[in-house]
């Protein structure tokens, strides 16, 4: 997926957000679940909270400006966030305790992300290290690439620490076997690396815009179907420790904003963001 800057989209912005929250938003979020976000985290976070997300990130080394909302997570998008300053500040957030985890290297076998080879990524890897955040793998777009094993065998030949795996998955969420095909790589991955699993990205994109088939017109109601059963499946497999649903407003894109959008253009619930609200 596309760097957030360039991605998401620059949404308008409502003057005033009207969500109609059912009560259950108010009691406690689930633990794993969270929001890639693209707007709400750095402008109303408390929209966050009250959908029901435990945690949230936005691409960023830097915290967000309000407070009320889920806990925040930071990532090194790529090398140009590898300023002093930047993991100063990290260092600062992990001392304070407004931050306990690091996500690394956004989609680096993109040439259109942060487009690093495993070798380059492993070179870096030190200074993320050194901010004492539990660190999250680069996350490729891709999940069967090949650039994550890459990474992963230099890792363990260079003694680097990662200490869970970043995933990325956009399915043809009209395919009614769809959760459990991903159930199934997520074994296999965890088998493989023995080390818990993070999914920074998944949703319910129109992923004809890629050339890939779909078997269903995706229609809102299918994806908040795919949502709660996604869902459900990842809450019950323990080597899953976090998710986050990507994302809560891309209105701005076609192939995003009718299906994956948590929140309406108006500020209202969608489909899919009453889904992630209701879900148990």
């Amino acid at each position: 997926m596309n760097r957030v800057a360039s991605r998401i989209m620059k949404p308008a912005l409502a003057a005033f957000l009207t969500l109609s929250l059912a009560p259950a938003a108010l009691a406690a979020p689930h633990p794993k679940r969270g929001v890639a976000s693209g707007h709400y985290l750095s402008s109303r976070p408390t929209v966050l909270s009250q959908l029901g997300a435990a945690w949230a990130y936005d691409w960023s080394a830097t915290a967000p400006e309000h407070s009320g909302g889920p806990a925040w997570v930071p990532m090194i998008w790529g090398p140009g966030s590898l300023k002093p300053s930047v993991l100063a500040g990290l260092q600062a957030a992990r001392r304070s305790g407004q931050a306990h985890e690091l996500l690394g290297f956004n989609e680096p076998d993109s040439a259109s992300q942060s487009n690093l080879s495993p070798s380059r990524a492993a070179s870096l890897w030190p200074q993320l290290e050194r901010t004492g955040l539990r660190l999250g793998s680069p996350a490729p777009a891709v999940a069967t690439s090949g650039w994550l094993a890459q990474f992963m065998t230099l890792a363990r030949a260079r003694h680097l620490r990662v200490d869970f795996i970043a995933l990325h998955y956009y399915q043809d969420f009209t395919n009614p076997h769809a959760v459990a095909e991903l159930r199934q790589q997520l074994l296999a991955i965890h088998r493989r690396y023995g080390k818990p699993i993070w999914i920074t990205e998944i949703g319910a994109l129109d992923i004809r815009r890629w050339r890939e088939p779909m078997q269903h017109p995706p229609t809102p109601g299918r994806a908040a179907a795919y949502l709660r059963k996604l869902f459900a499946m990842l809450d019950a497999l323990p080597f899953v420790e976090r998710y986050a649903w990507f994302t809560d407003n891309c209105w701005s894109d076609s192939a995003c904003g009718r299906f994956s959008s948590l929140i309406t253009r108006r500020g209202g619930l969608t489909l899919a963001g009453r889904a992630f609200q209701s879900a148990a």
